[in-house]
């Protein structure tokens, strides 16, 4: 069985497009990437509404290649580029306190 390498977050939605196919991302990077609960990612996959997956052991992942193709699909992600640059800035732009704030 192949061992997973976690890719950190940033740098999957970074490099999102010029990633490797290949590479297995975790329910909770999908969940990122789609803007929906690990739950409901959890759900979808039981009735067997959303993208294909792998298992290796108990781990739940997905390829990439596979993530891409269902977002093309989607009508709302038309332009896929711009709603992963604007997640990556509502995820990692979050304004920090200032001292005097706290």
């Amino acid at each position: 069985m192949r061992s997973v390498s976690p890719i950190p977050n940033d740098v999957l939605l970074e490099k999102f497009d010029s990633l490797s196919g290949e590479i297995r991302i975790t329910p909770e990077q999908l969940s990122l990437i789609l803007g929906i609960s690990v739950y409901s990612l959890q759900e979808k996959r039981r009735h067997g509404n959303l993208l294909p997956h792998v298992r290796e052991g108990a781990k739940v992942l997905y390829r990439i290649k596979d993530v891409r193709k269902y977002l093309k699909e989607q009508p709302l992600y038309e332009n896929y580029l711009a709603y992963y640059q604007a997640r990556k800035d509502a995820i990692w732009d979050v304004p920090q306190k200032s001292d005097s704030d706290r």
